[in-house]
């Protein structure tokens, strides 16, 4: 029975270390449409803004199942200005059936990027009992994602937009985790600060190839 467990466990592993000699898939980020009610900035970032707010957006990096944007907001007001990202959220376009896809606390996502780490350290401890040189070359990937992905975390941590009560002229940045979606080539990003919503379209275009490695992104789109 051990045998048979066995067999079975190498089956699966050696069904990921042929994964990762697949081809590894494009990488994407959300593009505005068509130029929006805004002023440039900087390379990559547009300019919306009311008679409370300047609101500073870089364009949409998809790095899945996160699609990220950065997003930078100064009050230009005399009150205090709420800016609570989980109300914030991106429809897709040309779908009469999606829903809303609202930004993700950063709880959340270190709550996933966790159950991911565990996952893979779970896969390593496999790779290790396997000595070949096949199962060496995934043991190493597998270190580098773990690597990448302790980044990562700290960089939800560190830089994940949470909820922020702005005083006048006081400004604040972070970073916006909304899901990714496959179907989403087109959407609509919508932006409640204060008592203004603001909308953007935006579509998907395709960039170089992903830091992470093959095995890792058929992990996370499952």
């Amino acid at each position: 029975m051990r045998n048979i467990t066995f067999l079975f466990a190498l089956f699966v592993f050696t069904s990921a270390v042929l994964a990762a000699c697949a081809t590894v898939p494009p990488v994407y980020r959300y593009e505005p449409a068509t130029p929006p009610d805004s002023i440039a900035t900087a390379k990559d970032t547009i300019m919306l803004e009311d008679e409370r707010a300047f609101i500073f957006l870089t364009f949409g990096r998809i790095d899945e199942p996160n699609v990220i944007f950065q997003l930078g907001v100064m009050n230009r007001g005399n009150d205090t200005l709420l800016v609570v990202p989980e109300i914030f959220y991106y429809k897709i376009l040309d779908d009469e059936k999606s829903r809303l896809l609202y930004a993700q606390s950063a709880d959340d996502v270190i709550e996933r990027i966790d159950e991911t780490i565990e996952e893979i350290k779970s896969e390593l401890s496999l790779a290790r009992s396997v000595s070949t040189a096949s199962s060496m070359m995934f043991a190493q990937q597998l270190r580098e994602d773990l690597t990448r992905l302790a980044m990562l975390r700290a960089e939800v941590e560190k830089e994940a937009w949470r909820e922020t009560a702005l005083a006048p002229q006081a400004k604040a940045f972070g970073k916006l985790y909304f899901p990714f979606s496959k179907k989403a080539s087109k959407i609509e990003l919508s932006l409640l600060v204060g008592t203004e919503r603001h909308r953007v379209v935006f579509t998907r275009k395709e960039l170089a190839e992903p830091v992470l490695s093959a095995p890792m992104l058929q992990r996370v789109r499952r």
